[in-house]
């Protein structure tokens, strides 16, 4: 049998797998690049759905080019007997998001992306969208995460499915997709912004995978065996973590029973509260993940004081329970919103009798509140009795604590907060 067939075969099986039936519409989020056009070319050989392509134009590279890449999609989905549609993006909208929460253009880019594709979706009433990440993408992924502190969480790596979204090509190489579609004569565009050293993923594809590869020949089945593992793993520990300390959900408030609490294994505690911090998180950044420091630090708070807040969250306990719950207006006094997009260097923002001063370069050896990527907008708090107001400022992070305040007037009308923000 061709191996061409086997690729169909094995392409079918996975569909199968995740539930996709006969009669099914699914959209092919088209790049015109070599994974993409596979995807659509293998698509359209499975008997019983029905397929459709749409390609989403982000306006990032020159003219000349996303036509090119536009006129490859529509002749090859002509050449398929399919409908092919072109969604353009608003003008400046990738900036817009990049500047509204201070995340890198590959981040606005697929935000933008999968929810245009999303809407595009619903418009043609498909069950699910196919997208062609491929085996390729799941190393490039573990490796970034790995990188950044990742535990077995992160080095499932890319979902096979999420929702309406199924990734059929995940466990095929870009080699033998590329060889597939070569010997089909089906051509496709490389993107030029793959060779950009500008972009993090596009150093770990083309620096660090070769080294990795001379270095230890074969590591990529190695670590996608090490996906499946961690994927199995995490199944385990959640599905331990909700017997061990079930969280009652009532709206935006969660309760769990503070004698299972004592009686749980450190790593399940982290687990609860990675869950209740996301599920309550209202930044609505995207990709955003409270970071596992702010975990131990509130897991650490619990066992000794059986409260914490931080991060828009506050979790306390009474005999019984503890509840988790996102801070309300009521809470405080009054807050203020940074947004990223506001932020130059040596930002000055009077707020209350505080001034608060964001710095991007390095600031003087004090008391500093440090801001990451992932915190944006910066949303300050000011806490206080009545009489008192203005005592004391929070961010996501907790407290800013009064040695971080210092005396700008000789009356003490006003106090100071730096702020240092840290970009990766």
């Amino acid at each position: 049998m061709p191996a061409a067939d086997t690729l169909v075969i094995r392409f079918e099986k996975v569909l199968q797998r995740q539930g996709v039936r006969p009669g099914s519409i699914c959209l092919i989020g088209l790049s015109g690049g070599g994974d993409s056009a596979a995807l659509v070319s293998l698509a359209v050989q499975v008997r019983g759905i029905k397929v459709c392509a749409a390609r989403v134009s982000h306006g990032l590279r020159s003219v000349e080019e996303d036509e090119a890449e536009r006129k490859l999609c529509r002749n090859l989905c002509e050449k398929l007997s399919i409908r092919y549609d072109d969604l353009p993006l608003p003008p400046r909208m990738i900036d817009d998001m990049r500047l509204a929460w201070g995340c890198g253009m590959e981040q606005a880019a697929r935000k933008a992306r999968l929810s245009r594709l999303e809407a595009h979706r619903h418009d043609m009433n498909a069950e699910h969208i196919f997208l062609g990440h491929s085996a390729d993408d799941q190393l490039e992924t573990m490796l970034m995460r790995l990188m950044t502190g990742s535990g077995p969480e992160g080095l499932r790596g890319i979902p096979l499915k999420h929702g309406r979204i199924i990734r059929p090509l995940l466990f095929e190489s870009r080699k033998v997709l590329r060889d597939w579609l070569k010997e089909r004569n089906v051509p496709w565009a490389e993107d030029s912004s793959n060779r950009s050293m500008e972009y993090r993923r596009n150093r770990v594809r083309n620096e660090l995978i070769p080294l990795l590869s001379g270095i230890f020949p074969g590591w990529e089945k190695a670590a996608l065996t090490l996906a499946e593992r961690a994927k199995e793993v995490c199944g385990v520990l959640e599905s331990v973590s909700r017997e061990t300390l079930p969280v009652n959900w009532k709206l935006r408030e969660g309760k769990w029973p503070a004698k299972r609490w004592h009686n749980a294994l450190p790593y399940i505690k982290a687990m609860t509260l990675w869950e209740v911090f996301n599920r309550l998180d209202e930044s609505h950044i995207p990709d955003r993940r409270i970071p596992w420091r702010a975990v131990m630090n509130a897991r650490d708070s619990l066992d000794t004081s059986g409260k914490w807040t931080g991060y828009g969250i506050s979790i306390s306990r009474n005999e019984k329970y503890f509840t988790a719950s996102a801070e309300s207006p009521q809470d405080t006094q009054a807050h203020i919103v940074l947004k990223r997009k506001d932020i130059e260097d040596f930002h000055l923002q009077s707020f209350a009798h505080w001034d608060i001063r964001v710095r991007f370069t390095p600031l003087p050896d004090a008391d500093i509140y440090h801001v990451m990527e992932s915190d944006w907008p910066l949303i300050l708090h000011v806490e206080g009795g009545p009489g008192s107001f203005g005592s004391s400022l929070s961010g996501r992070q907790g407290k800013i604590s009064k040695k971080s305040a210092f005396n700008l007037c000789d009356d003490d009308s006003a106090e100071i907060v730096y702020i240092q923000v840290k970009e990766s």
